[in-house]
């Protein structure tokens, strides 16, 4: 980011300004930074800033929930909420999970995407088991000593999931 794209520097610092001027001065000036950057990507991302200033002007500080940001709601029970195309079912340990077609979804593949995640390992817990699942799934045989098959049987979800 260019010297132009820091307020802390541009616009006098936070001790000059005081927190909600700085927040402000920062908004406009990321927001022109992106808007004006070469990258096509990086001014995709303007709206952020637009979504931030709107919610500054109506006096959303604390950014307290919910929220409306582009049309989608930002809410505990929305964050909390079943990941679209996943569903409560089947519970964990009523299936092995593998590869196939189609591809296995539900509340079973999530939480043993969660218990990979808590584990270390770097997926989406989308409650899809694909080609990603998969891989995971065969790193994490191996780094436990484990047969590397790929699929998820009854022990290890116990295992992941427990």
């Amino acid at each position: 980011m260019g010297q132009d794209a820091r307020p802390h520097q541009s616009a006098g610092g936070l001790q000059n300004l005081g927190e909600y001027e700085w927040v402000k001065a920062y908004i406009k000036v990321r927001r022109k930074w992106l808007a004006t950057n070469k990258r096509a990507d990086l001014r995709a991302t303007v709206y952020r800033m637009d979504a931030l200033q709107r919610l500054m002007d109506q006096g959303y500080w604390g950014l307290e929930l919910p929220l409306v940001v582009r049309g989608v709601e930002i809410s505990i029970d929305a964050l909390s909420a079943t990941p679209r195309g996943s569903y409560d079912g089947p519970q964990p340990g009523t299936r092995p999970l593998a590869l196939q077609s189609p591809l296995l979804r539900g509340l079973d593949v999530r939480m043993v995407q969660l218990g990979l995640s808590d584990n270390g390992t770097d997926i989406k817990a989308d409650g899809v088991f694909g080609q990603v699942s998969m891989k995971c799934i065969k790193n994490y045989q191996a780094e436990k000593g484990l047969p590397v098959t790929g699929v998820v049987d009854i022990s290890l979800i116990a295992q992941l999931v427990s």
